[in-house]
């Protein structure tokens, strides 16, 4: 009994100085002995966790062992144990098998490398044979990531068109299963002078709102399922309006999945705006503060406009079809009104057919216009 005693208190007394010193962030520590029951177990390190790492990068963490002991200490295997295949590798410096003498280092590099979309989880072996068989074990774990692009199309649109749409398209730059069920969050801007939104094919609009001139649009949608091939999550509707510039920058503000493995990378894409091909259409300048409201519209039998006119004087009104065509002429007499006034002009639309026309109103000074649709 009193042999078996001595035994175990001289076997501590050999391996309590065997540590693994930290180097540098990416290093890990064992630093005492936990208990000895059968076999001698050293404290075991909490998860080294790899973290998301992208579909076919790597990371690479570094543990240092030192034997500070007073015997040579040898380590006959090294190896990763588990279900992950060759998610996880190792390799040490010096190789393995290796007998490391009083002050010697053995360098472990623990690599990580996902090829398929999933968490994993493994075990780092680390076997000794000297001076006495024991195993150290250290828990691996890390999960893949994925990346993929998010753009919407470049698109042209004419003025006074039907409502268009900007399809949001993803395409995935890495292979992986199908997955269902899943959220995003998708924020966009443009001029808000060139494009009004009014809806979304898929998902709500739940913020809409003009900061500096940019209309900031965020849209969120549930239950999606992912695919290995293009897509198109949803398709912003709106309608081109008379802004003063003949494009607008679409850009992706920000965009991200309720799961951390998605990676987007967002693009910004260009919606472009033309005016019908008729000189007295294209000579139409804009001035500031101007107010001209047409209600309703789209119309059907009868339509009105609402004009603050900026001065006094005779007013011409006229209506074109998208071709240039001039529909309708009229007159208004705003030389009795005050300087500043609203008026409302009534429009019959019995003889006109479903499509879009243009409004110009050329006061004594200026000129500008607007549109409306009629559906019948």
């Amino acid at each position: 009994m009193f042999a078996k005693i001595k035994y175990y208190f001289v076997l501590v007394l050999l391996i309590y100085p065997l540590l693994a010193h930290s180097r540098e962030n990416n290093d890990y520590t064992i630093t005492k002995l936990d208990f000895i029951k059968k076999d001698v177990i050293l404290d075991n390190l909490d998860d080294i966790n790899f973290g998301l790492v992208l579909s076919g990068d790597s990371v690479i963490r570094t543990i240092w062992l030192t034997n500070n002991s007073i015997e040579d200490v040898e380590i006959d295997k090294l190896f990763v144990l588990g279900l992950s295949g060759n998610a996880f590798s190792v390799n040490s410096s010096p190789l393995i098998p290796v007998i490391l003498k009083k002050g010697e280092k053995l360098k472990i590099n623990i690599k990580f490398a996902p090829k398929i979309i999933k968490d994993f989880s493994d075990s780092l072996i680390i076997n000794f044979i000297y001076p006495f068989p024991f195993k150290h074990t250290i828990h691996l774990s890390g999960s893949s990531q994925v990346k993929h692009l998010i753009w919407i199309s470049d698109t042209s649109a004419v003025l006074g068109k039907q409502l268009i749409k900007l399809p949001v398209k993803i395409k995935f730059l890495d292979e992986f299963e199908i997955y269902n069920k899943y959220n995003y969050t998708l924020k966009v801007s443009f001029d808000a002078s060139v494009f009004y939104p009014t809806s979304v094919t898929r998902g709500n609009i739940v913020s809409n709102e003009i900061i500096n001139g940019r209309r900031i649009l965020v849209i969120q949608d549930g239950g999606i399922s992912l695919y290995n091939y293009p897509s198109v999550l949803t398709e912003i509707i709106g309608e081109v309006l008379l802004g003063e510039n003949s494009f607008t920058t679409v850009e992706i503000l920000n965009f991200y999945w309720n799961e951390p493995w998605i990676v987007p990378i967002p693009s910004n894409s260009r919606l472009s705006v033309s005016q019908p091909c008729q000189s007295s259409l294209n000579l139409v300048q804009l001035f500031e503060n101007q107010t001209i409201k047409i209600y309703p519209n789209p119309s059907i039998e009868s339509t009105n406009i609402e004009v603050m006119f900026p001065e006094t004087g005779i007013y011409n009104i006229q209506v074109f079809s998208l071709n240039g065509k001039l529909i309708k002429l009229e007159s208004i007499d705003n030389s009795i009104q005050n300087k500043i006034s609203k008026l409302n002009i009534p429009i019959d639309l019995t003889d006109f057919s479903s499509g879009a026309y243009y409004i110009i109103i050329n006061t004594p000074t200026q000129q500008f216009k607007t549109y409306f649709s009629v559906f019948k």
